[in-house]
């Protein structure tokens, strides 16, 4: 398994008297660029809280929002368990995205992670405590060096795949 280090992202939730706005505005901006394979660190702050919720929009995925760890499992708004829950101690929360674990796969291009206060899907987040932040996935490129020997030395050599 590969892992990269990246500079750890903080995407910060606060219930006091924050509007919606200003949170986003927070994490406007910003963004993470990564390799399909490689596990991002996302952590964050909140008050009041005891459980975070996850989950993740972009290509070939259920519009509203899928579970960190499944491309494919459509979060439910008022359904905690279609989300990825995170506890949230001392009110820091943490999480490491493995991008080359994700059932279902993951394809290039823009994603983008939201973080809530509640288990609300994208098109629910109105009036719900979130921010979030966009990963840009790259393709994962293999290249590989092979050696030959033959005896005798003018054997022909065939490589299929």
């Amino acid at each position: 398994m590969r892992q990269r280090t990246f500079t750890t992202v903080i995407i910060s939730l606060t219930i006091l008297a924050l509007s919606c706005s200003a949170l986003c505005g927070a994490c406007a901006g910003g963004s993470i660029t990564a390799t399909i394979g490689d596990s991002i660190p996302l952590n964050g702050t909140v008050q009041l809280a005891d459980t975070v919720y996850l989950f993740v929009t972009g290509p070939g995925m259920p519009p509203n929002g899928a579970r960190m760890e499944n491309s494919n499992a459509a979060v439910i708004t008022g359904d905690p368990d279609t989300f990825t829950q995170v506890m949230v101690e001392n009110d820091r929360w943490a999480y490491t995205w493995n991008t080359g674990r994700v059932s279902g796969g993951l394809a290039p291009g823009s994603h983008t992670v939201f973080v809530s206060t509640q288990p609300a899907a994208a098109n629910a987040l109105s009036g719900v405590n979130y921010a979030e932040i966009e990963v840009i996935l790259h393709a994962a490129v293999t290249t590989a060096t092979l050696e030959v020997e033959s005896s005798p030395a003018d054997a022909a050599i065939y490589l299929n795949g």
